[in-house]
């Protein structure tokens, strides 16, 4: 058996899963557990709710929705028309929610975290992919 933990956050709605041998184990939203409407924290609260409640002994490797420099310097270079009161904004956000160290996050969970590889997706390759597998086809032309 091999498992991943796939985790979303900072942008909208995070989440985590756990998926075991290509299936999808348990997946969920922090705003159900944090109470808080589209929460776009680090979904603490779900990875740990993996850890106390499923065997992770199998663990390959942890991926990320997506590489967070990749998603500043993108922000950046397609709003290159921002004034700079608006680029303030955006620095400031991402400085205050320090969404360029989700691992910082992760690790503070639980520093066993640190032991497994980590991996960073492409966003929209992720949605393409959920789209995809939760289809009832076989296959995709």
């Amino acid at each position: 058996m091999t498992s991943w933990i796939g985790i979303s956050s900072g942008f909208h709605d995070s989440s985590a899963a756990l998926l075991r041998d290509n299936k999808i184990v348990f997946a969920l939203q922090e705003e159900r557990l944090s109470r808080e409407k589209g929460d776009s924290s680090f979904p603490e609260h779900v990875l740990n709710y993996i850890l106390n409640n499923f065997n992770i002994e199998d663990l390959q490797g942890i991926s990320f929705f997506e590489n967070p420099e990749l998603r500043l310097k993108n922000s950046l270079l397609l709003n290159e028309s921002l004034e700079p009161t608006d680029l303030i904004k955006v620095g400031t956000d991402w400085i205050v929610n320090n969404k360029l160290k989700p691992l910082n996050k992760l690790y503070k969970i639980n520093p066993l975290f640190k032991k497994y590889p980590i991996m960073y997706s492409r966003h929209h390759w992720c949605h393409a992919l959920y789209g995809f597998c939760c289809s009832p086809f076989e296959n995709a032309h």
